[in-house]
Order: C-alpha cells, then sequence, then structure tokens
C-alpha cells in the first residue's frame, strides 16, 4: 500500500476536428504515477485483519491434525486392547471346555447331576459369546484404523511390550 503505483494506458480513438482532411483515427496514451501518503489506518487494518486470519486457519489446521493423531491413536489402542480380549477370552472359552468335559464325565460316571452339564454348557455358551463379541470389537477396530491410515494390520503390539518401550 505505501509503495508508488505507476499507471498507464493506451486508447485508441478519432481526434482533431472536421476539415479537409476529415475524421483522423488518433491513439492516446496516458501515464501516471501516485503516491499514498496517509490512509487513515486502513493499509494497517487490512494487514491486520490478513495477519488473524492466517493465524485462524493456522490454528484450524493445527486442530484438524491433533484430532486425526488421537483418532489414530485411540483406534490403535482399540485394537490392541481388542486383541487381547479375544486372547483372554479364548482362554476362557479353552478352560471351560476343559471343565465342560470333566462334569460330561462325571454325569455319566453317576458323579454329578445332569443339571451341572447344562450349567457347563450355558457358562461355555457365554464364554464363545464374549469371543464373538471381542472379535466384533476388533473389526470394528480394524475397519476404524484402516480408514484413518489406510493400513489394514492382521494384529498389532501388545500394550504391554509398548508400553515396556516408552
Amino acid at each position: 500500500a505505501w509503495y508508488p503505483k505507476l499507471e498507464y494506458g493506451v486508447r485508441p480513438g478519432y481526434g482533431g476536428g472536421y476539415g479537409a482532411n476529415g475524421n483522423r483515427a488518433a491513439t492516446r496514451a496516458s501515464l501516471g504515477v501516485s503516491q499514498l501518503v496517509y490512509d487513515f489506518g486502513r493499509s494497517a487494518s487490512r494487514i491486520s485483519a490478513a495477519h488473524a486470519t492466517l493465524e485462524q486457519k493456522t490454528h484450524q489446521a493445527d486442530d484438524a491434525i491433533e484430532a486425526v493423531a488421537y483418532q489414530t491413536a485411540s483406534s490403535y489402542l482399540e485394537l490392541a486392547a481388542s486383541q487381547e480380549v479375544i486372547a483372554a477370552a479364548q482362554r476362557q472359552v479353552d478352560a471351560l471346555q476343559q471343565t465342560h468335559a470333566k462334569i460330561v464325565d462325571r454325569v455319566r460316571a453317576g458323579l454329578s447331576l445332569p443339571s451341572d452339564r447344562n450349567v457347563a454348557e450355558l457358562a461355555l455358551l457365554r464364554a464363545q459369546a464374549a469371543v464373538m463379541k471381542a472379535d466384533t470389537r476388533y473389526h470394528v477396530a480394524v475397519a476404524r484404523f484402516h480408514e484413518l491410515t489406510g493400513v489394514r494390520p492382521q494384529s498389532v503390539e501388545r500394550l504391554a511390550a509398548a508400553a515396556a518401550r516408552l
């Protein structure tokens, strides 16, 4: 705003008067220089507004980056946690299958009631449902992680191992 401005122009036109030669075609050129002496604070306020807009956009970009980083870290933790839950639920199913087999043997031998077998089967079904629920949670976390990063992991590092390295 404070630098001099150079203005120029070229315009075709007709000039002269009527006479023996008639209308004359002519070209008119203009050249000018202008210098702003004082603008009553308009330039300073425009510069301040542009600077404030730049800072706002910078903060918005930083906020978006932090939000994506948070969501990515959150989905990674969800992946790792659901892997652990699947493993724990599968260990519970394995233990209940062994217990169920022992109870079935005891019922055949007449040492336990048939209702004990039903209770063991119900506990085994609940444990298998927990494995399915954990597996669903894992697949949802994989899909979310894939959406954020473009990577579809088969498995991630265990949380305890990752925390030990920090």
